[in-house]
């Protein structure tokens, strides 16, 4: 994909994300399109150049919201590597993209809970039954989210596709 087209749909991730869908909070959890638009990006393409969009992405998460520089980063790093290596032969595979989706949400609160333990200390006031409610409802709504991240990022590449011919 051109690196303009990467370029817009950052911007657009950062305006749906931090001025919309911040708006909003469905049993304490915001949506985030981030994660569905990393995973599809990671499927879709070719080469694993991609991992730097996430890296860029995460690092402006940090930067707006985060006291430790570098922890989404690595995390979407992680999720958009895994992903990629993962993704030889199932790139229209809706129930296996579910699954990676799943996993991943699984894998981000997971690492988002070892951090939060590392850096502030606070894990004795941990609840099993709100964190498992906070990560269904999470990965509901990225299950949600995706079917439309994947229709425009696949006519994106179909743009892409067209143009090389």
């Amino acid at each position: 994909m051109k690196k303009s087209r990467l370029i817009i749909i950052f911007i657009l991730n950062f305006l749906i994300d931090y001025a919309i869908l911040s708006r909003m909070n469905i049993s304490g959890v915001v949506p985030s399109v981030t994660i569905p638009i990393i995973v599809a990006l990671s499927m879709f393409s070719r080469k694993e150049g991609i991992v730097y969009y996430a890296i860029f992405q995460g690092l402006v998460q940090d930067l707006a919201f985060n006291n430790v520089l570098g922890l989404t980063a690595m995390l979407y790093y992680l999720i958009s590597y895994y992903v990629f290596n993962l993704n030889k032969a199932n790139r229209d595979n809706f129930v296996y993209t579910y699954i990676i989706l799943a996993l991943s949400g699984i894998f981000a609160s997971v690492y988002r809970l070892i951090s939060e333990f590392l850096f502030n200390r606070e894990f004795f006031g941990f609840d099993l039954t709100a964190f498992i409610k906070y990560n269904l409802i999470y990965i509901l709504m990225i299950f949600v989210i995706y079917p439309f991240v994947y229709l425009v990022i696949n006519q994106l590449y179909k743009i892409n596709k067209r143009n090389m011919i």
